[in-house]
């Protein structure tokens, strides 16, 4: 997989004054201008659907399965959320608990969520759209929904003939990103995180899923959405 650099455009209440029926009609519409203006004026190539399932938990501390659990009990993490991501209903989900990445099939739901209830369910994010060819880059671009109401437009742009030149990756995503929201009225005030990857262990020769993983838990953090402790 190639580099990838992630933008969110964050439509709070705060911003926009209204129900939050008027909410979701607007960032629905600024939603479907910016797909137009990839086709249109960037001659963007549809590819393909994409979602991306994000979940948070608590932990539950006053369970008395802990000590038969697999997991690290240090007491340090007894407070510290669960974040699972999903990409496109692949069967593999990654987790990152602190700064220590699992990646494990289901049968950690089913053992360690389930069974022992060693965390609960907390909350629940979706992220839906679209992704379209651009030369060397991949445009996703979806609507973050949290429950039944939209939230934000989320860009994970994709620089697809290198992997692992961080430094001069993230300077070309970043000004092809200003060019794809060049005119766009509504599409500013964008959060995006710089992040130094060996904080959790991760390599800096290549990008993985992994990296994936904390590049949009800690976004998602960076605006209130996920939180890192209870």
């Amino acid at each position: 997989m190639g580099y990838h650099k992630l933008f969110f455009k964050d439509f709070n209440q705060n911003e926009i004054s209204g129900k939050s029926e008027q909410l979701d009609i607007i960032i629905t519409q600024e939603y479907k201008k910016i797909n137009q203006h990839i086709i249109k004026q960037m001659h963007g190539k549809y590819i393909d659907h994409w979602r991306i399932e994000i979940k948070e938990y608590n932990p539950n501390i006053n369970n008395n399965n802990l000590e038969n659990n697999n997991l690290n009990t240090n007491t340090e993490l007894l407070n510290k959320k669960l974040h699972s991501l999903q990409f496109n209903n692949n069967e593999t989900i990654f987790y990152l608990i602190d700064k220590q990445i699992f990646n494990i099939s289901n049968n950690f739901k089913d053992i360690i969520i389930d069974k022992l209830k060693r965390y609960i369910e907390y909350n629940k994010l979706y992220i839906d759209g679209n992704y379209y060819q651009c030369n060397d880059f991949i445009i996703r671009i979806g609507l973050l929904t949290i429950g039944l109401k939209k939230r934000g437009i989320l860009f994970d742009i994709e620089y697809n003939s290198c992997s692992h030149c961080y430094i001069l990756d993230n300077n070309l995503i970043k000004e092809f990103y200003l060019n794809l929201i060049n005119n766009m009225e509504n599409i500013n005030d964008i959060n995006h995180v710089t992040l130094d990857y060996s904080e959790y262990q991760l390599s800096h020769a290549f990008y993985s899923n992994a990296h994936h993983l904390v590049q949009y838990i800690r976004l998602f953090m960076d605006c209130n959405i996920l939180k890192s402790i209870l």
